[in-house]
Protein backbone atom coordinates (compact mmCIF):
# COMPACT_ATOMS: atom_id res chain seq x y z
CA UNK A 1 0.00 0.00 0.00
CA UNK A 2 1.52 3.49 -1.02
CA UNK A 3 1.59 6.35 1.33
CA UNK A 4 1.45 9.57 0.67
CA UNK A 5 2.63 12.52 2.72
CA UNK A 6 -0.38 13.86 3.45
CA UNK A 7 -2.40 10.28 4.64
CA UNK A 8 1.05 9.49 7.02
CA UNK A 9 0.13 13.01 8.37
CA UNK A 10 -3.48 12.24 8.44
CA UNK A 11 -2.22 8.99 10.80
CA UNK A 12 -0.49 10.45 12.65
CA UNK A 13 -2.68 12.96 13.87
CA UNK A 14 -5.16 10.63 13.98
CA UNK A 15 -3.13 8.06 16.67
CA UNK A 16 -2.09 11.46 18.35
CA UNK A 17 -6.11 12.17 18.60
CA UNK A 18 -5.96 8.69 19.86
CA UNK A 19 -3.68 9.00 22.79
CA UNK A 20 -5.22 12.09 23.76
CA UNK A 21 -8.01 10.58 24.18
CA UNK A 22 -6.64 7.92 26.29
CA UNK A 23 -4.32 10.25 28.30
CA UNK A 24 -7.70 12.47 29.52
CA UNK A 25 -9.83 9.41 30.21
CA UNK A 26 -7.46 8.46 33.26
CA UNK A 27 -7.18 12.51 33.55
CA UNK A 28 -10.73 13.30 36.20
CA UNK A 29 -9.37 10.37 38.60
CA UNK A 30 -6.12 11.51 38.77
CA UNK A 31 -6.89 14.88 39.01
CA UNK A 32 -9.09 14.37 41.50
CA UNK A 33 -6.19 13.53 44.26
CA UNK A 34 -5.81 17.50 44.01
CA UNK A 35 -9.49 18.44 44.71
CA UNK A 36 -9.96 20.26 41.34
CA UNK A 37 -11.23 18.30 38.56
CA UNK A 38 -10.00 19.56 35.03
CA UNK A 39 -12.56 21.38 32.46
CA UNK A 40 -14.48 19.44 29.50
CA UNK A 41 -15.73 21.95 26.84
CA UNK A 42 -13.86 24.65 24.78
CA UNK A 43 -14.47 27.14 28.10
CA UNK A 44 -13.53 27.16 31.71
CA UNK A 45 -13.43 29.28 34.62
CA UNK A 46 -11.09 30.11 37.62
CA UNK A 47 -11.89 31.11 40.67
CA UNK A 48 -11.46 33.84 42.67
CA UNK A 49 -11.62 33.90 47.07
CA UNK A 50 -11.05 37.18 48.62
CA UNK A 51 -10.27 36.74 52.83
CA UNK A 52 -11.87 38.87 55.19
CA UNK A 53 -13.16 40.02 59.08
CA UNK A 54 -16.41 39.08 59.55
CA UNK A 55 -17.03 42.82 60.67
CA UNK A 56 -15.35 44.06 57.47
CA UNK A 57 -17.41 45.20 54.35
CA UNK A 58 -16.85 43.66 51.14
CA UNK A 59 -14.38 45.97 49.37
CA UNK A 60 -15.26 47.78 45.88
CA UNK A 61 -12.86 46.06 43.76
CA UNK A 62 -12.59 43.81 40.70
CA UNK A 63 -9.89 41.59 40.04
CA UNK A 64 -8.85 41.18 36.21
CA UNK A 65 -6.98 38.43 34.77
CA UNK A 66 -3.71 38.14 31.93
CA UNK A 67 -3.79 34.53 29.80
CA UNK A 68 -0.69 34.07 28.17
CA UNK A 69 0.88 31.56 25.92
CA UNK A 70 3.87 29.31 26.69
CA UNK A 71 6.91 30.73 24.05
CA UNK A 72 9.59 28.50 25.13
CA UNK A 73 9.62 25.73 22.72
CA UNK A 74 11.74 22.68 24.17
CA UNK A 75 12.24 21.14 27.54
CA UNK A 76 8.03 22.03 27.98
CA UNK A 77 7.76 18.03 29.31
CA UNK A 78 4.86 15.29 28.62
CA UNK A 79 1.10 14.94 29.85
CA UNK A 80 -0.21 11.61 29.84
CA UNK A 81 3.09 10.43 27.43
CA UNK A 82 2.03 13.65 25.10
CA UNK A 83 4.79 16.50 24.65
CA UNK A 84 3.56 19.52 25.54
CA UNK A 85 3.82 22.05 22.78
CA UNK A 86 4.12 26.30 23.37
CA UNK A 87 1.05 27.84 23.42
CA UNK A 88 -0.98 29.48 19.85
CA UNK A 89 -1.42 33.24 20.40
CA UNK A 90 -4.93 34.20 21.17
CA UNK A 91 -5.72 30.46 21.41
CA UNK A 92 -7.01 31.15 25.45
CA UNK A 93 -8.75 34.37 25.94
CA UNK A 94 -10.98 36.35 28.30
CA UNK A 95 -14.65 35.88 28.55
CA UNK A 96 -16.17 39.65 27.68
CA UNK A 97 -19.23 38.15 29.48
CA UNK A 98 -17.03 37.47 32.45
CA UNK A 99 -13.87 39.17 32.65
CA UNK A 100 -13.66 40.13 36.03
CA UNK A 101 -13.99 38.66 39.56
CA UNK A 102 -16.23 41.49 41.08
CA UNK A 103 -17.10 42.53 44.86
CA UNK A 104 -19.29 45.42 45.75
CA UNK A 105 -20.65 46.29 49.32
CA UNK A 106 -24.70 46.31 48.97
CA UNK A 107 -25.43 48.11 52.39
CA UNK A 108 -25.28 45.53 54.66
CA UNK A 109 -22.94 43.41 56.32
CA UNK A 110 -21.39 39.92 54.79
CA UNK A 111 -20.23 37.91 58.21
CA UNK A 112 -18.76 35.32 56.03
CA UNK A 113 -14.97 35.59 56.01
CA UNK A 114 -14.42 33.97 52.46
CA UNK A 115 -15.81 35.51 49.15
CA UNK A 116 -15.82 34.10 45.59
CA UNK A 117 -16.63 35.35 42.19
CA UNK A 118 -15.29 33.63 39.26
CA UNK A 119 -13.42 35.05 35.48
CA UNK A 120 -14.29 32.92 32.31
CA UNK A 121 -12.11 32.14 30.07
CA UNK A 122 -12.80 30.88 26.21
CA UNK A 123 -10.35 28.53 23.89
CA UNK A 124 -10.82 29.15 20.35
CA UNK A 125 -9.93 26.03 18.26
CA UNK A 126 -9.73 27.45 15.32
CA UNK A 127 -6.41 29.28 15.70
CA UNK A 128 -5.02 25.59 16.45
CA UNK A 129 -6.16 24.26 12.90
CA UNK A 130 -2.75 24.61 11.16
CA UNK A 131 -0.88 23.36 14.24
CA UNK A 132 -3.68 20.00 14.72
CA UNK A 133 -4.54 17.93 17.44
CA UNK A 134 -1.78 18.40 20.93
CA UNK A 135 -1.33 19.95 24.73
CA UNK A 136 -0.66 23.96 24.59
CA UNK A 137 0.83 25.28 27.47
CA UNK A 138 -0.25 28.59 28.77
CA UNK A 139 0.26 30.74 32.02
CA UNK A 140 -2.24 32.84 33.80
CA UNK A 141 -1.78 35.06 36.58
CA UNK A 142 -3.69 38.13 38.62
CA UNK A 143 -3.21 41.86 36.95
CA UNK A 144 -2.13 44.51 39.63
CA UNK A 145 -4.75 45.38 42.14
CA UNK A 146 -5.11 49.07 42.72
CA UNK A 147 -6.82 48.81 46.19
CA UNK A 148 -5.84 49.57 49.43
CA UNK A 149 -5.50 46.81 52.50
CA UNK A 150 -5.64 44.17 49.63
CA UNK A 151 -2.89 41.99 49.05
CA UNK A 152 -2.39 40.42 45.69
CA UNK A 153 -2.20 37.03 44.54
CA UNK A 154 1.22 36.93 42.92
CA UNK A 155 0.91 33.00 41.88
CA UNK A 156 1.02 31.89 37.73
CA UNK A 157 -0.82 29.01 37.56
CA UNK A 158 0.45 26.73 34.33
CA UNK A 159 -2.60 26.36 32.04
CA UNK A 160 -2.27 23.11 29.13
CA UNK A 161 -5.39 23.44 26.47
CA UNK A 162 -5.94 19.61 25.06
CA UNK A 163 -7.22 19.70 21.62
CA UNK A 164 -7.84 16.69 19.18
CA UNK A 165 -10.05 15.86 16.64
CA UNK A 166 -13.79 15.75 17.05
CA UNK A 167 -16.42 14.93 14.63
CA UNK A 168 -16.39 18.33 13.05
CA UNK A 169 -13.44 18.93 13.31
CA UNK A 170 -10.57 20.22 15.97
CA UNK A 171 -12.42 20.51 19.34
CA UNK A 172 -11.26 21.78 22.74
CA UNK A 173 -11.23 18.48 25.20
CA UNK A 174 -9.89 19.69 28.58
CA UNK A 175 -8.34 22.31 30.05
CA UNK A 176 -6.17 21.50 33.73
CA UNK A 177 -4.77 24.25 35.49
CA UNK A 178 -1.60 23.50 37.60
CA UNK A 179 0.16 25.31 40.50
CA UNK A 180 4.16 24.14 39.27
CA UNK A 181 5.36 24.84 42.76
CA UNK A 182 1.99 24.84 45.22
CA UNK A 183 2.30 20.92 46.79
CA UNK A 184 3.40 19.97 49.65
CA UNK A 185 7.14 19.03 48.76
CA UNK A 186 7.35 21.50 45.99
CA UNK A 187 5.97 20.22 43.35
CA UNK A 188 2.75 20.65 41.23
CA UNK A 189 -0.31 20.83 42.34
CA UNK A 190 -3.81 20.70 40.16
CA UNK A 191 -5.73 23.83 41.61
CA UNK A 192 -8.58 26.42 39.55
CA UNK A 193 -8.67 29.58 42.29
CA UNK A 194 -6.38 32.55 43.54
CA UNK A 195 -6.58 33.97 46.73
CA UNK A 196 -6.66 37.35 48.00
CA UNK A 197 -6.36 38.66 51.22
CA UNK A 198 -8.41 41.54 52.65
CA UNK A 199 -6.61 41.85 56.05
CA UNK A 200 -8.35 39.08 56.95
CA UNK A 201 -5.19 38.98 60.12
CA UNK A 202 -6.30 42.45 61.12
CA UNK A 203 -2.43 44.13 59.91
CA UNK A 204 -3.48 46.29 57.39
CA UNK A 205 -7.16 47.58 58.50
CA UNK A 206 -8.12 49.15 61.78
CA UNK A 207 -11.38 50.20 63.90
CA UNK A 208 -12.13 53.94 65.27
CA UNK A 209 -14.21 54.41 68.09
CA UNK A 210 -15.87 57.73 68.83
CA UNK A 211 -16.69 58.06 73.08
CA UNK A 212 -18.41 60.35 74.86
CA UNK A 213 -17.87 61.26 78.23
CA UNK A 214 -19.86 63.81 80.42
CA UNK A 215 -18.15 65.53 83.46
CA UNK A 216 -18.37 68.17 85.87
CA UNK A 217 -21.21 69.49 88.51
CA UNK A 218 -23.70 70.50 86.58
CA UNK A 219 -23.79 68.01 83.71
CA UNK A 220 -26.56 66.35 83.31
CA UNK A 221 -26.17 63.29 82.83
CA UNK A 222 -28.94 62.66 80.13
CA UNK A 223 -28.11 64.66 77.69
CA UNK A 224 -27.69 63.15 74.29
CA UNK A 225 -25.30 65.10 71.62
CA UNK A 226 -25.29 64.66 67.70
CA UNK A 227 -22.52 63.69 65.82
CA UNK A 228 -21.64 63.74 62.36
CA UNK A 229 -18.83 61.15 60.89
CA UNK A 230 -17.30 61.27 57.29
CA UNK A 231 -14.94 58.72 56.06
CA UNK A 232 -12.88 59.43 52.77
CA UNK A 233 -11.69 56.56 51.61
CA UNK A 234 -12.02 54.03 48.12
CA UNK A 235 -14.69 55.18 45.94
CA UNK A 236 -17.91 53.35 46.53
CA UNK A 237 -16.74 51.76 49.79
CA UNK A 238 -19.05 51.35 53.04
CA UNK A 239 -18.11 51.04 56.50
CA UNK A 240 -20.00 49.12 59.30
CA UNK A 241 -20.35 50.30 63.08
CA UNK A 242 -21.58 49.51 65.74
CA UNK A 243 -23.51 51.83 68.63
CA UNK A 244 -22.88 50.62 71.76
CA UNK A 245 -21.27 51.64 75.57
CA UNK A 246 -17.65 51.95 76.89
CA UNK A 247 -17.24 49.90 80.04
CA UNK A 248 -15.58 51.09 83.17
CA UNK A 249 -12.13 48.73 81.83
CA UNK A 250 -12.37 50.79 79.24
CA UNK A 251 -13.99 48.18 76.72
CA UNK A 252 -16.17 49.07 74.16
CA UNK A 253 -19.48 46.59 74.46
CA UNK A 254 -21.56 46.31 71.41
CA UNK A 255 -25.81 46.88 72.00
CA UNK A 256 -28.34 46.56 69.66
CA UNK A 257 -28.08 48.94 67.10
CA UNK A 258 -25.40 49.17 63.87
CA UNK A 259 -25.15 51.72 61.12
CA UNK A 260 -23.59 51.57 57.66
CA UNK A 261 -21.13 54.23 56.40
CA UNK A 262 -20.92 55.18 52.69
CA UNK A 263 -17.67 57.27 51.97
CA UNK A 264 -17.85 60.55 51.21
CA UNK A 265 -20.78 60.99 53.33
CA UNK A 266 -21.91 62.31 56.58
CA UNK A 267 -23.60 59.86 58.64
CA UNK A 268 -25.33 61.25 62.29
CA UNK A 269 -25.15 59.36 65.22
CA UNK A 270 -26.73 61.03 68.71
CA UNK A 271 -24.51 59.84 72.09
CA UNK A 272 -24.92 60.35 75.82
CA UNK A 273 -22.55 59.28 78.89
CA UNK A 274 -20.78 57.14 78.30
CA UNK A 275 -22.05 55.81 74.50
CA UNK A 276 -19.72 54.67 71.77
CA UNK A 277 -19.30 53.73 68.12
CA UNK A 278 -17.01 51.53 66.85
CA UNK A 279 -16.52 51.86 63.00
CA UNK A 280 -14.61 48.77 61.52
CA UNK A 281 -11.99 48.28 58.82
CA UNK A 282 -9.94 51.00 57.72
CA UNK A 283 -7.04 51.23 56.36
CA UNK A 284 -4.52 53.80 56.64
CA UNK A 285 -5.80 56.31 54.05
CA UNK A 286 -8.95 56.76 55.09
CA UNK A 287 -9.52 59.93 56.61
CA UNK A 288 -12.30 60.61 59.11
CA UNK A 289 -13.53 63.51 59.62
CA UNK A 290 -15.91 64.13 63.32
CA UNK A 291 -18.12 66.80 64.11
CA UNK A 292 -20.16 67.41 67.29
CA UNK A 293 -23.30 69.17 66.21
CA UNK A 294 -23.69 72.49 68.68
CA UNK A 295 -20.60 72.29 70.64
CA UNK A 296 -19.77 74.29 73.40
CA UNK A 297 -23.44 75.34 73.85
CA UNK A 298 -25.78 75.26 76.96
CA UNK A 299 -22.89 75.52 79.15
CA UNK A 300 -21.03 72.77 78.00
CA UNK A 301 -17.03 72.85 76.86
CA UNK A 302 -15.81 70.46 74.80
CA UNK A 303 -12.62 68.58 74.86
CA UNK A 304 -11.32 66.20 72.44
CA UNK A 305 -8.72 63.87 74.00
CA UNK A 306 -8.21 65.73 76.78
CA UNK A 307 -7.76 69.31 74.97
CA UNK A 308 -10.10 71.90 74.85
CA UNK A 309 -11.52 72.63 70.77
CA UNK A 310 -14.00 76.04 69.86
CA UNK A 311 -15.90 74.01 67.05
CA UNK A 312 -16.93 70.22 68.18
CA UNK A 313 -14.30 69.10 65.03
CA UNK A 314 -11.63 66.97 64.61
CA UNK A 315 -9.84 64.59 61.77
CA UNK A 316 -7.43 62.68 60.34
CA UNK A 317 -6.03 59.15 59.80
CA UNK A 318 -5.72 55.58 61.81
CA UNK A 319 -2.48 52.93 61.93
CA UNK A 320 -3.89 51.46 64.60
CA UNK A 321 -6.92 50.97 66.60
CA UNK A 322 -7.39 54.09 67.49
CA UNK A 323 -10.09 56.25 70.25
CA UNK A 324 -11.32 59.35 69.92
CA UNK A 325 -12.99 60.71 73.14
CA UNK A 326 -15.15 64.01 73.44
CA UNK A 327 -15.78 65.26 76.39
CA UNK A 328 -18.20 67.37 77.40
CA UNK A 329 -17.50 69.07 80.81
CA UNK A 330 -20.28 71.82 82.84
CA UNK A 331 -19.64 72.97 85.80
CA UNK A 332 -21.35 75.29 88.33
CA UNK A 333 -19.44 78.76 89.55
CA UNK A 334 -19.35 79.54 92.98
CA UNK A 335 -21.09 82.48 93.64
CA UNK A 336 -18.95 85.94 93.72
CA UNK A 337 -19.37 89.12 95.84
CA UNK A 338 -20.23 87.57 99.22
CA UNK A 339 -16.95 89.38 101.14
CA UNK A 340 -18.07 92.25 99.64
CA UNK A 341 -22.04 91.78 100.72
CA UNK A 342 -21.51 90.29 104.28
CA UNK A 343 -18.46 92.55 105.65
CA UNK A 344 -20.60 95.59 106.48
CA UNK A 345 -22.60 93.59 108.92
CA UNK A 346 -19.74 91.86 110.44
CA UNK A 347 -18.28 95.09 111.49
CA UNK A 348 -21.29 96.60 112.55
CA UNK A 349 -21.57 93.40 114.68
CA UNK A 350 -18.04 93.71 115.90
CA UNK A 351 -18.64 97.58 116.67
CA UNK A 352 -21.85 96.91 118.38
CA UNK A 353 -20.01 93.90 120.46
CA UNK A 354 -17.49 95.99 121.62
CA UNK A 355 -19.52 98.90 122.33
CA UNK A 356 -21.12 96.18 125.00
CA UNK A 357 -18.03 95.49 126.17
CA UNK A 358 -17.01 98.79 127.20
CA UNK A 359 -19.95 99.45 128.60
CA UNK A 360 -20.58 96.51 130.62
CA UNK A 361 -16.98 96.58 132.00
CA UNK A 362 -17.64 100.55 133.21
CA UNK A 363 -20.99 99.02 135.40
CA UNK A 364 -18.74 96.40 136.66
CA UNK A 365 -16.57 99.04 138.15
CA UNK A 366 -19.08 101.54 139.75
Amino acid sequence: MKFTRKSMRRTAAACLSGALMLSMAAMPAFAQEGGYEPSAGDSFTITKYLTKEATTMTPNVSFTFTVTPETETDNLGERGNIPVSAGVAEGVTVDRDNASADFAPDGTLDRNTVLSDTVGFKINTEVFTEFGPGIYKYTIQEDAVDHDGITKDDNVLDLYVYIQNGEAGLEAAYTELVDPDGGSEGGEVKTDSFTNDYDKDGQQLHDLTLYKVLSGNAADMRDEFTFTIQIDGEEGEQYYAEVGTYTTDGEFAKGDAVIYLTAGEKTNVTLGHNDAVKIYGLDSDDAYTIEEISANTDGYKVEIDGTADDDGVTNGTISIDSVVCYENIKEASTPTGIAMTVAPYVLLVALAGGACFIFLRRRHAE
